[in-house]
């Protein structure tokens, strides 16, 4: 439902659209509010009026070819309503994950509108350039924009179905093992944090397994660590490995190369094995589209 608090914030939004975005610009909603398209007067740059709707793998490509082809500047990455964005719990940036990585890499935060909405301005580039710059070439966000992603069972499912299944990064470029200790926090050190500049997949495991809420955080030295951390849960039949994203996490695109990661479990699983890896660039071909 849309509440009127909700429904003020998008009229806000809107009217910062009409004001700031022109039809020359270019415009994506990654809110999942298609009426934005509407109210400001803009059209979206591909078939799919409402990010939701591509779900499968080739459908968000064909997504990604629209972006890449249109180069919109504008992006609403976050609207004012909290079900826009998290449908079915799921925060469409994990659910999107291959049009999120795609916005991450090539936008940077612009302004946070009403409603704690996010608006993200391209990159720009020179056009004789035959590459972007990297995303260092804009002015980092301290606070990374985004409270810790919950991403509830959703690994899981990664790990235990093909259907949907993101390609399986081949390349590991770095690995790390520990024991659960009494209090329930396990650190890990990177020798080498540049090496993950390429990462995509964290792989967790933990054997024997046990239902529990796992908290994963990652800290460096050159940006705050406020929010650059994660929510699963595990399940009791699966030691793993969990799957989890990191090209579509806004906290670990923008928030640099992590020096250490740290997990907190219910002090229950003292004892029991965590391993952990961290996947890069190299992919297998796609499961399924």
């Amino acid at each position: 439902p849309v509440t009127e608090p909700v429904a003020r914030d998008f009229f806000d939004v809107v009217g910062e659209l009409k004001e700031r975005v022109t039809p020359e610009d270019g415009f994506y909603d990654f809110s999942n509010q298609p009426a934005f398209y509407a109210w400001a007067g803009l059209l979206s740059p591909s078939r799919f009026y409402t990010a939701y709707y591509a779900s499968g793998m080739r459908w968000q490509d064909e997504v990604i070819q629209a972006l890449d082809r249109k180069r919109p500047r504008w992006v609403l990455f976050r609207g004012p309503n909290p079900y826009w964005n998290h449908p079915d719990d799921i925060p469409t940036y994990v659910r999107q994950w291959k049009i999120a990585a795609y916005l991450l890499e090539h936008y940077r935060p612009a302004k946070r509108l009403a409603g704690d909405s996010l608006l993200l301005e391209r990159v720009l580039h020179d056009p004789e350039a035959k590459d972007e710059p990297p995303p260092e070439a804009r002015p980092p966000h301290p606070d990374l924009w985004f409270k810790p992603t919950d991403l509830h069972k959703l690994p899981l499912v990664w790990g235990r179905s093909d259907r949907g299944v993101p390609p399986l990064p081949r390349q590991v470029l770095w690995r790390g093992a520990g024991t659960v200790p009494p209090e329930g926090s396990l650190s890990l050190e990177f020798e080498n944090p540049s090496a993950l500049a390429g990462a995509v997949e964290l792989h967790l495991t933990c054997d024997p397994p046990k239902t529990t809420r796992v908290k994963v955080e990652w800290s460096g030295t050159d940006r705050p660590d406020s929010n650059r951390a994660l929510w699963l849960d595990l399940d009791p039949s699966h030691a793993g490995p969990y799957r989890i994203r990191l090209d579509n996490l806004p906290a670990w695109v923008w928030g640099g190369p992590p020096s250490r990661i740290r997990l907190q479990v219910d002090p229950k699983l003292e004892g029991r094995h965590v391993e952990l890896e961290i996947r890069g660039t190299e992919q297998s071909p796609s499961l399924i589209d």
